[in-house]
């Protein structure tokens, strides 16, 4: 099998405020469209969509108290994963 080669960025995104109550910033070095999705530390998708601006908030209402992953996927292929705390 093949497989595909992704590009991780460390730090390419930041999130705000940690910890979130209701909705999470995401604040990335671009501003070109990049897709999102929320994971749980198992790996299961609660939440996902599109980042348009280089700032966007998605909301995290209804979300259990815990520890999350706000994972970003660039148009050029590379993806930063950022743990982040709803109370």
């Amino acid at each position: 099998s093949t497989s595909i080669p992704t590009k991780t960025l460390v730090s390419a995104v930041k999130l705000y405020p940690n910890p979130v109550q209701s909705a999470v910033s995401v604040c990335r070095e671009t501003n070109e469209v990049a897709s999102f999705g929320i994971r749980t530390l198992t790996g299961s998708l609660l939440n996902n969509g599109w980042l348009q601006q280089t700032c966007d908030q998605s909301s995290v209402a209804g979300f259990s108290a815990g520890v999350y992953i706000m994972e970003v996927r660039e148009k050029d292929g590379s993806v930063s994963r950022t743990r982040f705390v709803v109370k």
